[in-house]
């Protein structure tokens, strides 16, 4: 998956590619990313949302989680 990072997203690329690479629970990244952009308003909660699933189901690892 080829990533175009915008500054907009940076943190949210970036947290999304190590909750993959650790194995996190989705449901813990997602209310925390609905916690942190909430005053951004929903549509910047539904975009950082929609990144995040899409690093998740799409995005290939090169290497392997050490834990």
């Amino acid at each position: 998956m080829a990533l175009e990072i915008d500054a907009k997203y940076d943190n949210t690329y970036l947290i999304s590619v190590l909750a993959k690479f650790l194995s996190l629970d989705s449901s813990i990244i997602e209310s925390k990313i609905e916690k942190i952009f909430a005053r951004k308003g929903q549509e910047t909660v539904d975009e950082n949302k929609q990144i995040f699933r899409d690093i998740l189901a799409s995005y290939e690892l090169t290497a392997t989680n050490p834990f």
